[in-house]
């Protein structure tokens, strides 16, 4: 079933960050290891020694959503109680913080403006 991103939670969000990243089921070039449980949510698995787990949370977290961000140029801009993001003036959204604006854009690019999110 297809949502809108403008209506996703947080939750959501960061799943469909992750799709979007191309996350499931791989190693990143720090070695850590992503996984998603049956609730949706993404922990990341730091490599060894530490082997630490954390959630994967870049509409909360800036140390996530940095690099994503910087990578395809998103730019924020705070217009009275919201925060709009674009990438290229070709994908806007819009969002309570910025980093949710900005992952709603990041999503937006990858999949237009609707996702299935049971994929």
């Amino acid at each position: 079933m297809l949502k809108s991103i403008l209506t996703l939670t947080p939750d959501e969000l960061d799943f469909a960050v992750a799709k979007a990243e191309r996350l499931f089921y791989m190693r990143d070039s720090d070695g850590q290891v992503f996984e998603f449980g049956d609730s949706g949510k993404v922990t990341a698995k730091a490599p060894p020694p530490s082997g630490r787990m954390f959630p994967y949370i870049p509409t909360r977290d800036w140390r996530q959503a940095g690099p994503i961000i910087e990578r395809l140029g998103i730019s924020l801009q705070k217009i009275e109680h919201s925060w709009i993001a674009d990438i290229g003036r070709e994908t806007m959204a819009t969002g309570a913080s910025p980093l949710e604006a900005a992952m709603r854009a990041r999503v937006m690019a990858a999949f237009g403006r609707e996702i299935d999110l049971s994929e």
